[in-house]
């Protein structure tokens, strides 16, 4: 092997008076100092794993940065850290002083004292290597082999056998195209719903009459709701894809919720367009509910909406309750004037037991009562319609309920004499029924037989509710 000249620093400086110099090698400086870059990353990585204990990066980048320039000055290569000498030297029990020998070594060499390493017997230096070998061998082949799965093992000996065969960048680029393979492959495969129903089982926050209800168990499945997580990119919204193409023809809405998710790649805009158009023939109206970090790329998905059939809501609520009213409409029910004390059978009954409540009319947009109150009241909403309000530690605003003619609320507070939990406001102008407790007393005390019957409604409806909230929480384990 024949050495290259060495040439001190000042003998080179003529060659940067060229103005093409730093033009011509400033690609090739890059590399260089991002390949070295790299390597020290992956090389501490590594010997955190071997030496089990963890190094201060920063230091050892200062470290790398100053050795770089010493080697510069004096007209050397980049230094980089190597995983089989440091091991080598731990595991001889070298510590500081095998690095010092080393260098020493290292001066020798540069001074033209380089003979002085054939004193070493050969099988003593192969018998290293060997011993070195074969322990890496150990560690990153034999012992993962009960705990890593078949696909990591199949990448560890590809990226084994092209570091040996065509360098360790090579082994590295490949190390990280198959890791990006499998990753896509393995999300794709993940469920990317994390609700997939529809409206015979999930239902919004609209309270509806008896008949309405029937008529949502009964038609509910015409509308299906997706609820999506996590980043969607092609893989995860070619199987959104696959669910649609063997949807039935009777699908009256489809309900898509992207509020939850994290980010939308391009490539799955397209895939839920062209969805769209494949819909365009049929009357198949899409609800499209967009996040903050979706909203963009939700809209996006609508410019090829030529068949006027979809609708974007911000929020989960404000896509089910239409689509619920849609169903509703299209199969017959119109709404008729309920009243909130149907329990009662008889017109005596009803009379008797409004005589034990106030009338009172709230404004729309005003509050009948506020989170936190003591709650001495349960109301019967006459006409009109409430909300059910409930603040947020972000200062936000959600609907719990939406109640019509004929709804009762507030009844668990005012059994349990606690606190409200939520606050009620008339959506429109309405007018309520106020049930206060002191006047539930007299009327057990006069009229056992009207207050055994509100006691039987209420728990009627609270049944109703718990079976509603546990449906709920069936759908989103």
């Amino acid at each position: 092997m024949t050495a290259l000249p060495w040439a001190p620093p000042w003998e080179l400086s003529l060659d940067l008076a060229d103005t093409g110099f730093l033009f011509d090698h400033l690609p090739g400086m890059l590399v260089v100092a991002f390949v070295g870059l790299i390597t020290a990353l992956l090389s501490v990585a590594s010997l955190e794993l071997s030496y089990r204990r963890e190094f201060d990066l920063n230091k050892i980048l200062y470290q790398q940065a100053a050795a770089s320039g010493f080697s510069a000055i004096l007209g050397g290569f980049v230094p980089v850290l190597s995983i089989g000498r440091s091991l080598l030297n731990q595991r001889a029990g070298g510590g500081r002083i095998g690095g010092l020998i080393a260098a020493l070594f290292c001066l020798a060499t540069l001074f033209g004292a380089g003979a002085m390493i054939s004193y070493i017997p050969k099988p003593a230096l192969g018998g290293l290597v060997l011993f070195l070998g074969l322990g890496m061998l150990k560690q990153w082949l034999w012992d993962p082999w009960r705990t890593a799965s078949r696909i990591e093992l199949a990448q560890i000996v590809l990226i084994l056998l092209l570091v040996a065969n065509f360098g360790f960048m090579v082994g590295f680029a490949a190390g990280v195209f198959l890791s990006c393979a499998v990753f896509i492959v393995t999300y794709s495969r993940l469920p990317i719903a994390s609700v997939s129903t529809n409206l015979s089982l999930f239902s919004s926050s609209v309270a509806r009459s008896e008949a309405d209800t029937q008529i949502l168990r009964e038609q509910g499945e015409k509308v299906l709701l997706y609820r999506l997580r996590g980043y969607v990119f092609f893989g995860s919204a070619s199987k959104i894809d696959k669910v649609f193409r063997a949807m039935p023809d009777e699908i009256e809405a489809i309900i898509i919720d992207f509020s939850s998710v994290s980010g939308i790649d391009s490539s799955a805009v397209g895939v839920f367009e062209r969805m769209l158009r494949r819909h365009q023939a049929r009357t198949t109206k899409f609800y499209l509910v967009y996040g903050e970090a979706t909203e963009r790329a939700v809209r996006a998905i609508g410019i090829v909406n030529t068949i006027g059939r979809v609708v974007y809501c911000q929020t989960l609520e404000e896509a089910v309750e239409p689509a619920e009213d849609h169903l509703i409409a299209d199969n017959g029910s119109v709404r008729v004037h309920a009243s909130a004390l149907q329990f009662l059978s008889d017109s005596d009954g009803r009379a008797t037991f409004l005589g034990y409540c106030e009338l009172r009319r709230i404004a729309g947009g005003d509050a009948l009562c506020q989170e936190g109150d003591r709650s001495n009241e349960v109301f019967f909403l006459e006409s009109g319609a409430l909300v059910v309000l409930k603040a947020t530690g972000d200062k936000r605003v959600l609907r719990l309920a939406k109640l019509h003619a004929g709804a009762m609320v507030g009844e668990l507070a005012f059994y349990t004499d606690e606190a409200r939990t939520a606050s009620i406001a008339a959506e429109v102008d309405s007018t309520v029924y106020v049930l206060r407790r002191e006047a539930l007393v007299q009327l057990r005390a006069a009229h056992p037989d009207l207050a055994a019957l509100f006691d039987h409604m209420v728990i009627h409806k609270v049944s109703h509710a718990l079976t509603r909230a546990n449906k709920l929480l069936a759908l989103y384990r």
